[in-house]
């Protein structure tokens, strides 16, 4: 391990972001328990929601295009410098990429997130369809956040950072219009915007790859 990792592993104790974080069981995922695998995608995944805001995430969520407007539902929270080492007491992280530049409406063609599981390993879940798996952080020297090698990087070329996980801020509901205009003039939803925004210009993946994939949103 570097002696960056070994700090921000001092860090998670300290602040006791482990214990908080979800704990990877895959036998939650097979048997009996196949059926949950259709309820949660990548997101409502990484996010751990329980089974029944899975299925309002999917069923009330999801028709949502606005990006910004799900997570501002979901309480995610974007990290400062995007330094997972960072994150606040009580808080775990996720890690997103998108296919595309959401630009000022929010709406992205598809996106695939990463969790940090309780025994200090990371893992994804691909889609409705699979069961979640864990896969292997890599840690380039002198960084504070963690990429992957899962297959799914070249698919979704656009990395948008470090978000904070805190079940406390979470509202999966779908709010009224009324709530929608509301929430865009927050200040969170406009921190949540800039997070993206401000990233993604400064990356040199091409649209085509985005024009490509086939989206789960729509």
């Amino acid at each position: 391990m570097s002696d960056n990792i070994n700090i921000i592993q001092k860090q998670f104790n300290a602040k006791g972001v482990l214990q908080v974080a979800p704990i990877f069981n895959p036998d939650a995922w097979v048997g009996d328990f196949a059926d949950r695998a259709f309820q949660y995608n990548c997101l409502s995944y990484a996010a751990d929601l329980n089974d029944e805001e899975a299925k309002r995430f999917k069923n009330e969520l999801m028709p949502i295009y606005n990006l910004y407007l799900k997570l501002y539902l979901l309480g995610l929270r974007p990290v400062r410098d995007n330094d997972i080492s960072n994150l606040e007491k009580g808080q775990t992280p996720i890690i997103g990429r998108l296919t595309n530049n959401p630009g000022e409406s929010g709406e992205v063609v598809d996106y695939h997130w990463y969790r940090l599981n309780r025994d200090g390993s990371w893992s994804h879940k691909m889609g409705w369809h699979a069961k979640p798996e864990t896969l292997k952080a890599i840690w380039k020297q002198g960084s504070k956040t963690p990429t992957f090698q899962s297959g799914y990087e070249a698919r979704y070329p656009y990395a948008i950072g470090v978000w904070a996980r805190a079940k406390c801020h979470s509202r999966v509901k779908r709010p009224s219009q009324k709530e929608r205009d509301v929430i865009r003039q927050s200040t969170v939803y406009n921190r949540i915007k800039r997070h993206i925004l401000d990233q993604i210009p400064h990356q040199a993946s091409s649209y085509k790859v985005a024009s490509r994939v086939a989206s789960y949103q729509r």
